[in-house]
């Protein structure tokens, strides 16, 4: 928001007149009909504007003056910029064909774009996940199952459990932020890879798989917050150094196997998760596909330590989106504390 100096005298050309016409029975009371077209009315009308004028001049002292005490402290005006943003470009429900768009593209709307990059439009969707720890009296009512669980997995001690919970739900974000470290159960968030429909899920699975070369996967960061401790010591006295970046890595599953591909990071204008922008990543080589998401078909779905060898997405038991899961991408070891 800007900062509006105030102005020395407020009054416009039609205050001023009628302050004028006002002061006419006191100094010229013979003179009772100063309509337009009097001669002394022409007066009247020509003094005001040449006063209207001189105030013009006299409430640009304030802000002549702060941007004299600006430039006193080394700070100047800065020079014209275009506007940025993040936009969201998706084909069309029925589209199954890959389409690249090569930058600089238009974007028309009601204010016109263009694009910075080179951007890879897959016939898929991206919802976030979270595993969410269960709260205490989630755990006392699931207790008698998770010793179950214990007992059929022949496991050392009883499975903690989580809640699989989609960050971002009808669009809607928490406005506390996310804990990642204190507040999900493996450190990570899940990006859900979704066709439109059930039966397009092969489709995208070429799509994502690049059929004319190793496609390409955009994704929008936005932080909520500031967070102090992404700050190193300061370099000197005059100032902070550079925000530190966030240490997380950028996987993807592979078809019917826990295990993940690394993700090359392409472009990162965040600068490490520190500020909002886009982390293009490159689709890694091999089969990409999701494990399986129904304990039907693996009895461990969903389950695993919180980081390494055997980590899975989350299961998600929702069948209308279950079915469309074509693939998972995760960001893990996230070194701070809420985004």
């Amino acid at each position: 928001m800007p900062l509006i100096p105030p102005a020395l005298d407020d009054r416009s050309y039609d205050d001023l007149v009628q302050d004028l016409l006002a002061n006419i029975p006191a100094h010229t009371p013979e003179w009772t009909n100063p309509q337009p077209g009097d001669p002394g009315r022409t007066l009247v009308e020509l003094f005001a504007w040449l006063a209207d004028t001189i105030l013009y001049r006299a409430n640009l002292i304030p802000e002549k003056q702060r941007i004299a005490f600006l430039r006193l402290l080394g700070q100047t005006m800065q020079p014209a910029a275009a506007a940025t943003g993040m936009l969201a470009l998706s084909l069309g429900p029925s589209s199954l064909t890959p389409v690249g768009i090569v930058a600089p593209a238009k974007v028309t709307g009601p204010v016109n774009f263009e694009t910075l990059g080179e951007i890879d439009l897959l016939p898929v969707t991206g919802q976030a996940y979270i595993k969410v720890p269960l709260t205490k009296a989630q755990r006392a009512s699931s207790l008698q199952l998770r010793t179950g669980l214990k007992t059929l997995y022949g496991l050392k001690s009883i499975p903690t459990g989580y809640t699989t919970t989609a960050l971002f739900a009808n669009n809607q974000g928490d406005p506390n932020g996310i804990d990642l470290l204190n507040g999900t159960s493996d450190k990570s968030i899940w990006l859900a890879l979704l066709a439109s429909t059930p039966q397009n899920k092969a489709a995208a699975l070429s799509a994502l798989s690049g059929p004319f070369g190793q496609a390409t996967v955009n994704i929008g960061f936005v932080p909520m917050l500031s967070v102090p401790g992404l700050y190193p010591v300061p370099q000197s006295y005059t100032g902070a150094g550079t925000p530190a970046e966030v240490d997380a890595t950028w996987q993807m599953t592979l078809d019917g196997s826990p295990n993940f591909a690394t993700m090359k990071i392409f472009s990162d204008t965040t600068q490490g998760l520190t500020q909002p922008g886009i982390v293009q990543l490159q689709v890694p080589n091999g089969k990409i596909g999701a494990p399986a998401n129904n304990v039907l078909q693996d009895p461990k779905a969903g389950v695993g330590p919180p980081t390494g060898v055997g980590l899975k997405p989350p299961r998600i038991d929702d069948t209308s989106i279950a079915s469309r899961l074509a693939g998972s991408v995760y960001a893990a070891r996230l070194a701070t504390s809420s985004v």
